[in-house]
């Protein structure tokens, strides 16, 4: 009886694991070039190439930048007369920045 549960248990497990499509040589193939990993770490680096490419064409345009800032104080301080006064302090400022590569030695080539 025991080998007769074990055969029947192996039967439903070996039938369990098994695959239920066949795969040819083609599909085995195009498998693994998808799946590959140096394959997909070379994608990477081709696009990485493509960025720094770009970013190296960009370097040749002028560059321009500009901010703004706000800053406001208040608060009571002590006088030289040893008295308590009320400050206020407002400040705003503005910066505008531009950059371009007039000589830059044949580094930008393209």
């Amino acid at each position: 009886m025991k080998t007769l549960l074990f055969y029947i248990c192996m039967t439903i497990a070996g039938n369990a694991m098994a695959q239920t499509q066949t795969w040819n040589l083609r599909q085995c193939i195009d498998y693994a070039i998808e799946h590959n990993i140096s394959i997909k770490l070379q994608e990477n680096n081709v696009e990485s190439q493509k960025v720094t490419l770009s970013t190296s064409k960009n370097s040749r345009l002028p560059n321009l930048q500009a901010s703004a800032g706000e800053s406001l104080s208040f608060g009571r301080g002590l006088t030289m007369d040893n008295t308590y006064t009320n400050r206020n302090t407002q400040s705003t400022s503005f910066d505008i920045n531009t950059n371009i590569p007039l000589i830059t030695g044949g580094q930008i080539p393209n």
